[in-house]
């Protein structure tokens, strides 16, 4: 399971809470049970970062000894099961909304973004949104 911590809007900040209070991390209760006795269980590593200046991320992990299960804590800036922060597809969309082509969208975005991928995400944005 992940939790979303809120006011963590860029990498660099989420690296230097976590240096300096790793414990702001740390779940009141587990996702799951409810229970309040959450242990701290490591962390793993994710790349994040579109320039790999900052990569690998760490992402940390806790454990509940109660239901015996884990659960890791993401920062706002970076989107549960994707590779690309949510700035990259605030760009991403707002360059489709605008009225541009997939293509001309992943030539604007530097070819950071792979045309398959915007063309995924525009497809469920107009799944999602259709008349």
């Amino acid at each position: 399971m992940t939790i979303i911590l809120p006011n963590i809007f860029s990498l660099l900040q989420h690296i230097e809470t976590l240096r300096k209070e790793p414990e702001s991390y740390r779940p009141k209760r587990c996702p799951g049970c409810r229970h309040t006795t959450i242990w701290c269980h490591g962390c793993y590593t994710r790349k994040a970062d579109e320039n790999d200046t900052l990569n690998p991320v760490p992402i940390p992990r806790f454990y509940c000894p109660e239901c015996d299960s884990t659960c890791s804590v993401l920062p706002e800036c970076i989107p549960p099961r994707s590779w690309y922060l949510w700035k990259v597809r605030q760009i991403v969309f707002l360059l489709l909304l605008a009225g541009n082509s997939v293509d001309g969208t992943v030539a604007a975005s530097g070819n950071r973004v792979l045309r398959q991928t915007v063309q995924r995400w525009w497809r469920r944005f107009q799944d999602c949104y259709s008349d």
